[in-house]
């Protein structure tokens, strides 16, 4: 009789305590995460926009899982400036498979939500005292356990790979480069192809399956012509961007979303290397018209980090051709 009687006493007053306190377990929303999936476009309605290259982080938690943000820098992919700054983001609230066409591809992201975690409750400590008759009091003893004070996590801040607005002085040279440039009418023809040799190391090139990223600059007389930037990891299609191969990497995207860039080839072994990059179709720039007399500079670029971070060569004046609509060179 005694031992139920404090049983009940204590189970009510559990029920009271939680109730009163609010500590019952829940769900307790934490911030998410944008993911960077690949460059592209993503029609539909916008929900929101922001100022700045990257996705407001706090746009993105359980309410919002699985939408999809496109960021442009206003430097190598733009898109007006309809937040009040050529760098901004929209938001879409569909996921990012489900992203395909669009005019004007940017930096893709998804919100990656947050993990439910439960909220810690008070314990509950009951500390019977009995006579030696049937008539028994009971003593509780209610402990709350502090409600802990989460440390945010840091929000990671990407970095991409970028051309200066002139020639860097600091890339490793080519012994053998070449430069094929398309433009014409339709824009669908446009081409372009570049090609590097000379001392590398692999493990200077990073990895584009982590965070190394890259971006290719086409300068004439000095001046940035071309600048097409290619991410790290991603989704080309339905098959990763990136992978390795038995002397170095392959990017292959046949939609060519990276500045028109379809294909690049690193390799390097026993202290050499070479670098292929090709494009084609409406994302790639159109760099004409290039001058005669003066050199032209093809410069391949990694983000910011550790060893050689840059590849060049030069194709000294006049050009092999140069009709206005094609052009190519190589050296030597």
């Amino acid at each position: 009789m005694a031992e139920r009687h404090i049983a009940n006493i204590a189970g009510t007053v559990t029920f009271l305590v939680a109730s009163a306190l609010g500590l019952a377990v829940r769900p307790t929303p934490a911030a998410g995460q944008w993911s960077f999936q690949r460059i592209g476009d993503c029609p539909g309605s916008d929900t929101a926009c922001t100022v700045g290259a990257t996705p407001d982080p706090s746009l993105c938690n359980g309410a919002t899982t699985g939408t999809t943000a496109v960021c442009w820098d206003g430097v190598t992919y733009s898109n007006g400036a309809p937040c009040g700054s050529s760098a901004w983001c929209t938001y879409k609230a569909i996921d990012a498979p489900s992203c395909t066409g669009g005019g004007s591809p940017g930096y893709l992201y998804e919100c990656i939500g947050p993990t439910p975690t439960p909220s810690d409750t008070p314990t509950i400590t009951l500390t019977p005292t009995t006579t030696p008759t049937e008539t028994s009091t009971a003593t509780l003893t209610i402990t709350e356990t502090p409600t802990e004070t989460p440390i945010p996590s840091p929000t990671p801040t990407p970095y991409f790979a970028s051309c200066a607005a002139t020639p860097r002085s600091d890339c490793a040279a080519a012994t053998a480069s070449q430069l094929k440039l398309a433009n014409d009418s339709d824009p669908s023809k446009r081409k372009l192809l570049w090609k590097w040799a000379g001392p590398a190391s692999l493990a200077d090139f990073g990895d584009p399956n982590g965070s190394a990223n890259y971006a290719v600059c086409v300068y004439d007389d000095g001046a940035l012509k071309m600048n097409p930037a290619i991410p790290s990891a991603g989704v080309c299609g339905d098959k990763p961007c990136w992978k390795d191969t038995s002397t170095g990497r392959q990017y292959k995207d046949k939609d060519g979303f990276a500045g028109g860039v379809t294909k690049i080839k690193i390799k390097a072994s026993m202290g050499n290397g070479a670098i292929q990059v090709k494009g084609k179709g409406i994302y790639v720039a159109n760099p004409f018209p290039i001058t005669d007399t003066t050199a032209v500079t093809v410069q391949f670029v990694r983000n910011p980090g550790p060893g050689v971070t840059c590849w060049a060569g030069v194709l000294p004046a006049p050009p092999k051709k140069n009709d206005g609509s094609k052009f190519g060179d190589k050296a030597p």
